[in-house]
């Protein structure tokens, strides 16, 4: 959860406190997106109403804090931390349950359970990018794939990306990849349903 550099707002109990006597605006990405979904479960677990706009992608929901457009822009913080880094967008909270650090930037960013520990960390949808290949490729395919996949783990090579994308990465293929991205979809399904977006 970011605000623009000249927010008044320089905490997350602030922007809280204020969202609930003035209507505030967040940008995220596309509708039933990760980050959609997480802009909804956080206004749910921290009792506020915004007025949540949705954008072609996290790109764009930025760009909409920086112009002025939005008061809030909810997206991963390697798609802010440039921003962060360059002092155009101040971070409030990270919705997980540790806090996080950007090289480049001084002071830790707070997790938002240290403010609000009733936000469920544990449904949240992720955010993951991976390598997939047809179903029905041939054996030799997958097993060419899973190898240079073993390979780029073991080499230490993907740290780098990590340090420069702001993110974490897990190594998972095969059906534990395939588990993963099941429960994602599940955790998304049903915090959109416990917060009544959602109807089966």
């Amino acid at each position: 959860i970011g605000v623009p550099a000249d927010s008044p707002y320089q905490t997350i109990e602030e922007l809280v406190e204020a969202a609930k006597t003035k209507s505030l605006s967040l940008s995220c990405s596309s509708t039933g997106s990760v980050w959609h979904v997480e802009a909804l479960q956080f206004e749910n677990a921290v009792g506020i109403d915004l007025n949540v706009l949705t954008y072609d992608g996290s790109n764009q929901a930025v760009v909409g804090a920086l112009t002025g457009e939005v008061d809030i822009v909810c997206s991963s913080l390697g798609e802010q931390s440039e921003y962060i880094k360059s002092g155009d967008i101040r971070p409030l909270a990270v919705l997980t349950d540790s806090s996080r650090t950007i090289e480049g930037y001084e002071g830790e960013i707070p997790a938002i359970t240290a403010s609000y520990p009733e936000f469920d960390v544990a449904v949240l949808a992720r955010q993951w990018n991976g390598v997939g290949i047809k179903a029905d490729a041939p054996q030799e395919v997958r097993d060419f794939y899973n190898k240079a996949f073993a390979e780029a783990v073991a080499s230490g090579n993907l740290d780098t990306v990590k340090v420069a994308r702001n993110t974490e990465y897990i190594a998972l293929q095969g059906e534990e990849a395939r588990t993963f991205i099941n429960n994602c979809n599940s955790a998304a399904s049903w915090t959109l349903w416990n917060i009544g977006v959602a109807t089966v």
